[in-house]
């Protein structure tokens, strides 16, 4: 049962919710693809992430999936980096020639090199369009990919800092990144929506910044996660069947997101992960200070 547009969540919608529950177009699926574009992606990377999506539309064993369902899924694309924002309008897919028109339309999200990674925001954009479509699903899930963790207040805003940061701003704005992605995952799942994560391991980025992070903080907190699978894990996915895959930008890129998808719109079981190789807790605490460190925001900024 959907809870989505019945929870409190969902008050101030109430009179346009109604009426499109009235009318909502009945699917198995509600599917929104919230997709990391922020400027630790480069060109190329970009391209790679956003040509795994639209190929997973294209997909044999994803098309022959949601032909064989009853309604159909409705999807949407979601690309965040500072904010988050709606990339494309909601595809019902029915059949494969459906799946194809979403994918052309994947192809067309454009690159920006925006400093910051807000996963809240985007999950927020997200969710707020899920309350007020067009579809009516039997289940509802927020797909996110990410390189990185949240770095900035739910909002998009900085955490103001001094340079060199002091260990107090650094743990303050640490509290507040972790506030602002806990409560959009928590908004999620009381509106009855699942959260699952593709978590991208960048191990390119990892040595470079190691020794400037361990000079600054001196040590690591108790309990903090220890890769990007397990940050994602703690702080984001949601939901009773809810999982991270971890990956990296390679050939293998459109066959994880294939599994992805496949598992979110046939449920049975979740994906089996891949192993690969993950960062060192650091390399998660760099990418947690990328929104701090402002000597080179372009650099430093996940």
């Amino acid at each position: 049962m959907r809870f989505l547009k019945s929870s409190i969540m969902a008050a101030a919608l109430l009179p346009f919710t109604w009426f499109n529950n009235a009318h909502a177009v009945l699917v198995d699926t509600e599917l929104s693809l919230v997709i990391d574009i922020s400027s630790s992606i480069d060109a190329g990377e970009f391209v790679l992430q956003r040509d795994g999506y639209a190929n997973a539309f294209r997909d044999a064993s994803v098309q022959a999936a949601i032909s064989a369902l009853t309604n159909g899924i409705a999807v949407a694309a979601f690309p965040f980096a500072l904010t988050g924002a709606q990339a494309t309008p909601w595809f019902h897919l029915q059949n494969a020639a459906d799946a194809e028109a979403f994918a052309t339309a994947i192809d067309a999200i454009p690159d920006e090199d925006v400093v910051g990674t807000n996963i809240a925001s985007g999950v927020d954009v997200a969710l707020a369009s899920m309350l007020s479509n067009d579809f009516e699903g039997t289940k509802l899930v927020i797909d996110v990919s990410t390189d990185g963790v949240q770095n900035v207040f739910r909002p998009g805003l900085p955490c103001p800092i001094s340079d060199p940061p002091t260990a107090l701003e650094v743990e303050a704005c640490l509290a507040a990144f972790d506030a602002a992605i806990h409560g959009a995952r928590d908004d999620a799942a009381a509106a009855g929506a699942f959260i699952n994560a593709l978590a991208i391991f960048d191990p390119a980025s990892a040595a470079e910044y190691l020794a400037e992070l361990e000079a600054l903080l001196g040590g690591l907190p108790p309990g903090f996660p220890t890769t990007l699978e397990e940050y994602l894990m703690e702080n984001l996915i949601t939901g009773p069947d809810a999982f991270v895959l971890p990956t990296q930008f390679d050939d293998s890129f459109t066959d994880f997101v294939v599994s992805k998808i496949l598992a979110e719109i046939e449920p049975e079981e979740p994906p089996t992960p891949t192993p690969t190789p993950e960062p060192s807790t650091l390399l998660i605490l760099l990418t947690a200070m990328a929104g701090l460190l402002l000597r080179n925001p372009k650099k430093l900024s996940a």
